[in-house]
């Protein structure tokens, strides 16, 4: 994995625990807080334009994968994957975070500065995260995460009740999104043992079903099309609850 990646991947989650950390110890003034932020996600924008450009054409992906937990035969890897459409959805990512950055250094003025950045952070990486992810299991996570964010950012104002409704209603909409993404994951964990012996590994590697690596070998042969179909609806499904779409449209104000 490269420098860069690992830039874009840890600095959000590092520039959050620096602050939390230092914050409650008065070591970091509150004004300084969203300027910060404010530089984390100009690095993490030039980060990005410097990986659009490695990877603008296609080409063979890279992947960056460890072994994260092992119970019996059971692995779960952490992994990247990284291609072209995933540069350019770093960039966009990254460039608009930056942007909204700049944009409530002005907005939110002195209004619980702590609290605002760590929430804006925290999706921006979640969004890297879900773009980044090499395996089903973290692209869940991640998708997870987004929709947790969106609802403390949604509900920042809490003493305003329409402020909490929102947020509320947001939550239980996308959950419902989020469901068809969790069935089309399943229906792929259910087959697995079908999916095992179309996998095309190394003299030495061993087959991850549930990596995005994998997928994309099974997904284009005659076997797979049942599961790209019924896959798809499901990852079709819970892009329509996160993106407000018909009918999972009514939480957006």
């Amino acid at each position: 994995m490269n420098i860069q990646i690992t830039g874009i991947f840890l600095l959000p989650i590092v520039s959050i625990l620096t602050i939390v950390l230092l914050y409650p110890l008065r070591t970091i003034p509150k004004k300084y807080i969203g300027l910060f932020f404010t530089i984390s996600s100009f690095v993490l924008f030039i980060l990005s334009c410097i990986v659009f450009l490695d990877f603008h054409t296609p080409e063979n992906p890279e992947v960056f994968a460890m072994e994260f937990l092992k119970i019996d035969s059971f692995i779960l890897r952490f992994s990247i994957y990284l291609n072209s459409l995933t540069s350019v959805m770093l960039f966009v990512v990254c460039s608009v975070s930056f942007l909204v950055h700049m944009f409530s250094l002005g907005y939110m003025k002195d209004f619980e500065y702590p609290r605002y950045y760590i929430f804006l952070h925290l999706f921006t990486w979640s969004m890297l995260g879900l773009v980044l992810a090499g395996n089903l299991i973290q692209m869940f996570v991640f998708w997870e995460l987004v929709g947790l964010c969106s609802y403390l950012l949604i509900g920042f104002w809490y003493d305003k009740k329409s402020a909490t409704d929102a947020a509320k209603k947001a939550f239980i909409i996308t959950r419902i999104g989020d469901f068809g993404f969790m069935v089309g994951i399943l229906y792929i964990v259910s087959n697995i043992s079908r999916i095992t012996p179309l996998i095309s590994t190394g003299l030495n590697s061993v087959a991850d079903p549930l990596s995005i690596t994998s997928l994309n070998q099974v997904l284009q042969t005659p076997e797979g099309n049942e599961l790209a179909l019924i896959f798809s609806l499901g990852i079709l499904f819970g892009a329509i609850g996160k993106s407000a779409q018909f009918p999972l449209h009514t939480w957006l104000p």
